[in-house]
């Protein structure tokens, strides 16, 4: 089978980012109050990556819009605890519950806007690729 590079190099290198990101040292961040910092960059990092994980399957798979949204939420889940495990092998880092709630909260946003990435996988698949 032959992948749409437009469409597969883009999970690969978010893939390929979120571990480079995890396998740093813990960073410090500033507390601002109800609004913790470090939550939000996970929950928008995995909005990203579930996002280009949709556009992926629906361009490169013959999927119905429920098998996308599926198949995405497991991936997109199975990927966030193997990102938390690994977290648990970094100095300074843990695996936390918390982080992966909030990355699971990303995964679960970026579905609900499905009806957009289908229309960007429609343009893409009819001029682009």
């Amino acid at each position: 089978m032959k992948f749409k590079t437009v469409t597969t190099l883009p999970v690969l290198l978010a893939s390929v980012a979120i571990f480079i990101a995890s396998h740093q040292p813990q960073i410090e961040f500033p507390d601002l109050g109800i609004l913790n910092l470090d939550k939000l960059l996970h929950l928008v990092a995995y909005f990203f990556y579930s996002l280009l994980l949709m556009l992926f399957f629906i361009s490169n798979f013959n999927f119905n819009k429920r098998k996308v949204l599926l198949i995405t939420f497991v991936f997109a889940t199975l990927y966030a605890i193997s990102d938390e495990f690994h977290q648990s092998f970094v100095p300074g880092r843990d695996a936390s519950v918390y982080d992966l709630l909030a990355n699971i909260l990303g995964i679960s946003l970026s579905l609900l806007c499905n009806n957009f990435i289908n229309k960007v996988s429609n343009f893409i698949y009819k001029y682009v690729a």
